[in-house]
């Protein structure tokens, strides 16, 4: 049922029956004896329903039904009166009525279209979500021209296709974990069906119980009526539990039975409700170390990991990161309406060559940023800011400091090869690291892919 309905009548005795009758269907009721009353509270705050006389002492019920509809165009509104005229109805109908009934009201004819009310009313909130998800829940959305990617790509498209309901996607922070829950839903049977997403660390610990198994009404202080929870809600389709690592000791043993169990229990309830869902959990997190160190439930983790995708960091994409930044650059510029060129030589290698610790995400903020703010006709390596993100990572990580080597030195009058050396740097770099390349990459501050592209540019010999 919905939860917060206004009752719309002059007289008292109707307002008092029904205001009794709905209440005691679990719902929220307010009552107004005249229409501007009414439709100053709804600009306050939204009912889920108004139940609206036709006839009322100040202004006509379809003046109200008209105004209603302006402010809230998706308001379900259903008309009540002792008698309809055709007209009436017809005039009704065109503003956006979402019923009629004629006084005496039966109770059980208004149970009904309650009812009706709310299953149109869930079915369009629905349809909007899955329109609005679809178009960011697709593989083609998912842009990569690397082998480690289309590697996790394969990977989740035979996923998506199985019968397969628990999956783990373990990545760091900002490589796409949550398009990839996404396009394993969109792309699966479960398509029509909802796609619903918790963030454990979006939620206090104390209220993420609730939100996901729901509650009875009174089983504690706050709990006024029965709450269906998010996972019950995603019967049919796809639930998302982002950030599971994050999650309360305690209540990952309440996950591990829905998992066994295919089915949830309220809070305060005493039965268990089946669910047919696919469960798909997301980390950043180490949850071998969790284990070790008794902060994550082993026999959760042996739940989760029957199938695992690994998404690849952004430094580990070699050239992926070139083709990124310029769909945001494209992206950016159309949205805020800026003309920029494309980037300068200078800032192509920074992208190259900058770690990118918080992988795509940080990429594009990036780009956003300067796209806004620093870039006039081409982006430069200034306009990106990585030598303030350098110098903050480095300052935020205390005791892993890198030792400094001079850099106050003088140009030859005549210059030099700045080619020649880089390319002396990236041997003595790698002579040091024994030939090592993932060792030398972290010497310079490079990621491995990176240093490889380095090496085969230069023509330097591994070994």
């Amino acid at each position: 049922m919905n939860h917060h309905v206004y009752i719309v009548d002059d007289e008292r005795e109707v307002r008092l029956t029904l205001g009794e009758f709905l209440g005691g269907l679990g719902l929220e009721v307010h009552t107004f004896a005249t229409g501007r009353e009414a439709v100053d509270a709804a600009l306050v705050e939204v009912p889920d329903l108004v139940l609206l006389d036709v006839n009322l002492p100040d202004i006509s019920g379809l003046q109200v039904l008209a105004q209603l509809h302006a402010a809230h165009p998706n308001l379900p509104c259903v008309m009540i009166t002792g008698g309809f005229t055709s007209k009436t109805v017809v005039e009704a109908m065109k503003l956006g009525a979402s019923e009629f009934l004629i006084k005496p009201i039966n109770l059980e004819q208004l149970r009904l279209v309650l009812e009706k009310v709310q299953r149109e009313t869930r079915e369009r909130l629905q349809m909007e979500v899955l329109q609005q998800q679809q178009g960011n829940g697709r593989f083609s959305t998912i842009m990569s021209e690397s082998v480690a990617m289309k590697r996790a790509l394969s990977a989740t498209s035979k996923v998506a296709a199985s019968s397969a309901n628990v999956v783990l996607i373990r990545g760091e922070t900002g490589t796409g974990k949550e398009l990839f829950a996404r396009a394993l839903h969109f792309e699966s049977p479960r398509a029509d069906q909802s796609f619903i997403e918790v963030n454990c660390s979006a939620i206090p610990p104390q209220l993420l119980e609730s939100e996901l198994f729901g509650h009875e009404k009174g089983s504690f202080t706050d709990a006024k009526e029965r709450k269906i929870g998010l996972i019950e809600r995603a019967h049919g389709g796809t639930f998302f539990l982002d950030e599971i690592g994050d999650m309360d000791f305690n209540l990952q043993a309440k996950i591990l039975r829905v998992l066994e169990e295919r089915a949830v229990r309220r809070v305060g309830g005493d039965r268990m409700i089946p669910v047919d869902i696919r469960f798909v959990a997301a980390t950043h997190k180490n949850l071998d170390e969790m284990i070790q160190q008794h902060v994550f439930r082993e026999d959760l983790y042996f739940r989760l990991s029957v199938i695992v995708l690994d998404l690849p960091p952004l430094r580990e994409r070699g050239e992926d990161v070139i083709l990124l930044a310029n769909y945001f650059l494209k992206r950016f510029c159309r949205e805020h309406a800026h003309i920029v060129k494309g980037f300068t030589p200078s800032a192509l290698e920074a992208i190259r060559s900058y770690g990118w610790p918080g992988n795509v995400r940080e990429l594009r903020n990036a780009i956003e940023r300067a796209v806004l703010i620093e870039a006039d006709d081409w982006v430069d390596v200034d306009h990106l800011g990585l030598w303030r993100r350098r110098a903050n990572r480095e300052q935020g990580q205390e005791g892993q400091s890198r030792q400094r080597i001079g850099y106050d030195f003088e140009i030859p009058e005549d210059g030099f090869s700045l080619e020649e050396f880089e390319k002396v740097i990236l041997a003595r770099a790698m002579k040091k690291s024994r030939y090592n390349v993932s060792r030398a990459a972290r010497m310079l501050g490079l990621s491995r892919e990176t240093m490889r592209y380095r090496i085969k540019k230069h023509e330097l010999q591994l070994d």
